[in-house]
């Protein structure tokens, strides 16, 4: 017996794929470069010597005569991260529930699978959707003061600017 589907002689569209691995790969970017941004920052745990070698190295420092590096290098990095994160929010939110009908039809599925991947990726659209307001913040504060990366500076950003 034949199957009841009809199939359609149209050919499916791969551009959600593709754009579903592009997610994938400025997502896996953008998390390798939050690990290593944490292992640097952590430096500051080791004292203000430390800190101030990781962010001189940073600025490339080791290239420069006087020592004191290239903030333009941290301006070109950070525009590098900015440019991948509005790419991976902007792909991430085709996937967000964009009425109250559509998210009260996932918390019904949510409660009735009680699938764990299910809960996990609505608690990552939860923290992108976070994410998508506090991630831009920081960047441009480090966009707009490249050449401030040092444990002064910081803990006077952090303190005088009421963060």
């Amino acid at each position: 017996m034949e199957s009841y589907t009809i199939e359609s002689s149209k050919k499916k569209s791969r551009l959600p794929a593709r754009l579903d691995f592009l997610q994938s790969g400025t997502g896996l970017v953008l998390g390798l470069f939050v690990w290593v941004h944490i292992v640097l920052d952590a430096s500051i745990i080791l004292g203000p010597r430390a800190f101030n070698w990781v962010s001189k190295n940073m600025e490339l420092a080791f290239l420069s005569d006087t020592g004191h590096g290239y903030p333009i290098a941290v301006f070109f990095a950070v525009f590098i991260v900015f440019f991948l994160f509005i790419v991976h929010a902007l792909l991430g939110i085709r996937k967000f529930p964009i009425s109250w009908k559509q998210h009260r039809i996932i918390k019904d599925q949510m409660a009735m699978m009680r699938h764990q991947d299910t809960n996990l990726w609505y608690i990552q659209v939860l923290t992108g959707f976070i994410m998508l307001f506090a991630g831009p913040v920081h960047l441009y504060t480090m966009l707009t003061h490249p050449g401030s990366i040092d444990p002064y500076l910081s803990a006077g950003r952090v303190l005088g600017g009421n963060m």
